[in-house]
């Protein structure tokens, strides 16, 4: 299990790095021939929107196998430990049915999507919408696997310390 995680950590982080660099050479550049040669590229504001898009997505995922999206921690901190992990469970419930009705939605939008074409790339736009399946996706299997394993993540943390509300 652990070799399986080290391995999705690792292509979440090189996915992210890859999409990363590509939307900051991609602005980078076209600034540069915008006002250095008054002829921007003509899809390269798309290109980085597409890529900005995919960063999130990706380490939405990372952020939910680690517990930190945001969270009402000071309230539920304040409540007996007992009754603390009951709102957590309950909070991660809602959460997964947020997901999940989430992601039902951006497959139903990818699919009617498939044959539009994107404006200045000419890709179809089932492409940069299936980053919210695989988004979504992987943020239910982190949620799934936080609420099996409250344990898991970092090895000297309260499993309460950081909520998924």
């Amino acid at each position: 299990m652990k070799n399986l995680s080290a391995a999705v950590n690792r292509v979440l982080y090189v996915l992210s790095l890859v999409m990363f660099i590509t939307m900051f050479s991609i602005t980078t550049i076209n600034v540069f021939t915008r006002y250095l040669f008054n002829s921007p590229i003509p899809w390269a504001v798309e290109l980085g929107r597409y890529c900005f898009v995919s960063v999130i997505f990706l380490g939405a995922i990372y952020v939910m196998r680690e517990n930190g999206h945001i969270g009402l921690d000071i309230f539920i901190g304040m409540l007996p430990r007992k009754l603390n992990k009951i709102i957590i469970f309950f909070g991660r419930i809602v959460s997964l049915i947020f997901l999940s009705v989430f992601t039902v939605q951006a497959v139903r939008m990818t699919v009617m999507n498939f044959n539009v074409q994107a404006a200045g790339m000419g890709i179809p736009m089932a492409i940069p919408y299936s980053f919210m399946i695989i988004g979504g996706t992987g943020m239910i299997i982190e949620l799934v696997l936080n609420m099996i394993f409250p344990n898991r993540g970092k090895k000297d943390s309260d499993p309460t310390e950081h909520n998924v509300l």
